[in-house]
């Protein structure tokens, strides 16, 4: 039952489809006495009000989750809720607080010795170190998540392929195209687009880039085009947006500017209609666009 309910909590923290409408959970939490239940209604409404980008709604509702899980005294729902505000926090670019909660979260996790929340933390604050361009950070958290891989609570989610994706990214910013592809692989054999339509999608984008990288031309049109074709079909917003930004580098890298141009325009109009969120490509896409207008003239 314990573990049962650890990795409920994690579950709870980490996955992203509710069904009722914030006020409709309000009035519920308000008269709620249970702090496991306010912290699960808490997670819920905040989730909500992140989706919404209403950062007001969703700091608060944060900080309520983080106060129902102290007065749970349970050590379980505070990992949770800390693993919550970093999140909440990388989600924002605000690097600095994401990894002081995701920090609190492992130690908790470690002292319990909860290795699902170990590793589904450690792929956390990688991602953190990835954005900041720490290869060396980035590469020893994802090494500590990946040694969890094979437990069977967490060969059944997607945490194996958030490790294994996020570290074929780092290698391929660090160069290392050959180990990128490797992983990139090990991400593709445990994904299925019809559960996991992020994941997916991320991958055929990595397998683009590299293929990139290598020159190898024909391999690396085919991803980048089947990427674009499934993010599309799939409403994938954000590695549609990655895709058609990547596409446009490779070609203006062989060459063919006015293409690079389409792409590029498109990934723009794409970027402007999406939320306003950390990650996305605004100041890169410009660039390109800069460096496309320039070898037009």
């Amino acid at each position: 039952m314990r573990k049962n309910l650890m990795l409920l909590v994690f579950f709870i923290v980490s996955n992203t489809i509710y069904a009722q409408s914030t006020d409709s959970l309000l009035k519920v939490v308000s008269k709620e006495k249970s702090p496991v239940l306010q912290f699960q209604l808490w997670a819920q409404i905040a989730y909500i009000y992140a989706q919404n980008n209403n950062d007001s709604g969703n700091a608060y509702a944060s900080q309520k989750l983080l106060s129902a899980a102290f007065v749970s005294r349970n050590d379980t729902l505070i990992a949770g809720a800390y693993s919550f505000l970093g999140a909440n926090a990388e989600d924002k670019g605000d690097f600095d607080h994401a990894l002081e909660y995701d920090f609190k979260a492992l130690q908790i996790a470690e002292a319990m010795n909860f290795k699902y929340a170990i590793c589904q933390t450690a792929e956390q604050i990688a991602v953190v170190y990835k954005q900041l361009k720490n290869v060396k950070e980035t590469l020893r958290f994802l090494r500590k998540a990946e040694a969890f891989l094979s437990l069977p609570e967490i060969r059944e989610g997607l945490l194996r392929r958030a490790v294994y994706t996020n570290t074929a990214e780092i290698f391929l910013a660090d160069k290392q195209t050959d180990s990128a592809l490797v992983y990139a692989q090990k991400a593709n054999e445990v994904t299925k687009k019809e559960n996991d339509v992020f994941g997916y999608s991320r991958i055929l984008l990595e397998f683009g880039q590299i293929y990139s990288e290598k020159g190898e031309n024909d391999l690396d049109e085919t991803y980048f085009k089947k990427g674009i074709t499934f993010c599309d079909t799939a409403c994938e917003s954000l590695n549609l947006i990655s895709t058609l930004y990547e596409y446009s580098r490779h070609l203006l890298k062989n060459n063919q500017p006015q293409l690079a141009k389409f792409y590029a325009l498109r990934s723009l109009a794409e970027h402007n209609k999406f939320r306003n969120r950390a990650g996305t490509l605004s100041i890169e896409i410009t660039d390109i666009l800069s460096r496309v207008y320039s070898s037009l003239k």
